[in-house]
């Protein structure tokens, strides 16, 4: 994971980040219980995947 913040003021600021998780064959990712990502039109989860992350926003401090 790797992010930036840039202020734009003293309580409001814009943010970037982006990650990914290396796997390397039969691992799954497991969110709130749950293996991501699923095989389609399936319950079973999908092994050996690379998950990708990136987000970007604005938050301000009260």
């Amino acid at each position: 994971m790797v992010g930036y913040d840039y202020s734009l003021s003293k309580r409001t600021s814009l943010y970037a980040r982006a990650g990914f998780i290396r796997n390397y064959g039969i691992s799954t990712v497991i969110l709130n219980s749950n293996p991501l990502p699923m095989q389609p039109g399936s319950t079973a989860p999908e092994l050996g995947m690379t998950p990708l992350t990136a987000s970007v926003g604005i938050y301000h401090l009260f």
